[in-house]
């Protein structure tokens, strides 16, 4: 028998300082003879490193621009409540530093462009989980050309563009940032009783800081309502769970006290979703609550 053939080791290859890639490692290992499949050591590739590195440093850059936005966001809506309890207190003098202070955030246009922002970053807008549960339901038109009326309030861009087909949106807001989207104030639309289908009003109660035009805000929202009509409310969850004014319950009280019912309600990580109906509900829900005064149902500083 002949000798048996030493097998050849992968430190014989003398690689390079750097790796190569494992492609081309591969082929000179096969080119000599010197290493098998078996045998070869997988290199990681630089390109590879590269990719994980610039994936770290972008995740990293969108969780600091979260966090930045959240803050802003947080901070504003803070002034906002604070400068309106001033207001009811008469404190003329605090409500300039604190309006100054609102300013120097960047007021207005830097709470818009952080919600755009953050919007984006979430990858997922509130319009969406409407036109979900519109279409579970059955609810998009089958006459062709019939289309549902939506009054979309406090819209930061033209959210239902992907619904032209069976949607006849109307867009306002405050401080208007994009062409379809026109600037009006909500309590404008005062005399405009059961015109719409749909109102939306998405994360913007909770912008309101004054108590009592939260509640007027609501009461005209539903006055807008067709006859079976549906509202739509968003709000932050912590305006819910983390309150010293409202609860999961206290909502149900006030939506029973509009005589609107709850077709469903879902609460994510973030947001708390109602939708309701302009047709009153069967269910009894006794209740003493009023819209326009601050009760305290939880007590604590941190809320």
């Amino acid at each position: 028998m002949g000798k048996k053939r030493k097998r050849g080791s992968i430190h014989q290859l003398k690689p390079p300082v750097t790796y190569t890639p494992i492609s081309l490692a591969l082929k000179k290992s096969i080119a000599t003879g010197k290493a098998s499949h078996d045998s070869e050591k997988t290199a990681i590739p630089k390109t590879t490193k590269q990719s994980t590195l610039g994936k770290s440093k972008r995740k990293l850059k969108t969780l600091n621009k979260k966090r930045a936005n959240s803050h802003l966001i947080g901070v504003f809506h803070m002034l906002n409540k604070q400068i309106t309890l001033e207001k009811e207190l008469g404190n003329a003098a605090e409500v300039a530093v604190l309006e100054k202070k609102r300013e120097e955030l960047g007021g207005i246009h830097a709470y818009q462009a952080a919600s755009v922002i953050g919007e984006n970053l979430r990858s997922h807008n509130t319009s969406r989980w409407l036109v979900k549960e519109l279409l579970a339901r059955g609810l998009q038109p089958k006459d062709k050309g019939a289309k549902l009326t939506l009054l979309d309030v406090g819209a930061l861009s033209e959210n239902y563009s992907k619904e032209k087909s069976w949607l006849q949106v109307t867009a306002i807001d405050l401080n208007s940032r994009h062409p379809f989207v026109v600037q009006k104030d909500f309590f404008d639309l005062k005399h405009n009783h059961e015109q719409y289908d749909i109102v939306s009003l998405s994360l913007v109660i909770n912008f309101e800081g004054d108590c009592k035009r939260r509640g007027d805000m609501l009461i005209l929202a539903k006055k807008m309502l067709t006859k079976n009509g549906l509202l739509f409310v968003v709000l932050p969850l912590a305006c819910v769970d983390n309150s010293r004014y409202s609860t999961r319950e206290s909502m149900k009280d006030i939506f029973a006290f509009l005589k609107l019912s709850i077709v469903k309600e879902h609460y994510s990580s973030k947001l708390a979703y109602y939708l309701l109906s302009n047709k009153e509900s069967t269910e009894e829900r006794p209740t003493t609550r009023t819209l326009h005064k601050r009760e305290l149902l939880r007590a604590g500083k941190s809320r």
